[in-house]
């Protein structure tokens, strides 16, 4: 069940309820709300639509964290890539599901590996502008 029931929530109060306690989740939302817009241009509100598609995908607190870090490899542009290719259903067999088994792997110390390039590349084909001013 989603976290955010208020989309007036202030910044800060946003980021708490998506990162809960965890200091690398909180640093990957201040993150995405730098550069979100950056990447996604056609993104609805910004850097605020990839933490709402976290809430949506019920991912929270460290698997925010260990979905950047471990999944992604640290890269933002391809973390919100994942976002968006399970927002539109699937690109590159990029689904909520993969993406939770993903992070129960790796939260159980398995490394995972999603075809980052691929997704990146399906969602760039929707949205040729995705990851072109970073």
């Amino acid at each position: 069940m989603p976290r955010i029931t208020n989309l007036n929530l202030p910044t800060l109060e946003l980021i708490k309820v998506l990162a809960g306690n965890n200091p690398g989740a909180m640093n990957v939302c201040v993150l995405i709300l730098k550069v979100g817009d950056k990447i996604d241009p056609d993104s609805a509100d910004g850097g605020v639509m990839p933490l709402l598609l976290l809430d949506t995908l019920e991912i929270y607190d460290t698997d925010i964290w260990l979905l950047y870090k471990d999944i992604c490899g640290m890269d933002i542009v391809k973390m919100l890539a994942v976002l968006r290719a399970c927002q539109m259903g699937g690109l590159a067999d990029c689904t909520l599901e993969s993406v939770k088994q993903s992070l129960l792997f790796v939260s159980q110390g398995v490394r995972v590996e999603l075809d980052l390039d691929a997704i990146l590349e399906a969602v760039q084909e929707k949205i040729p502008a995705f990851g072109k001013n970073m």
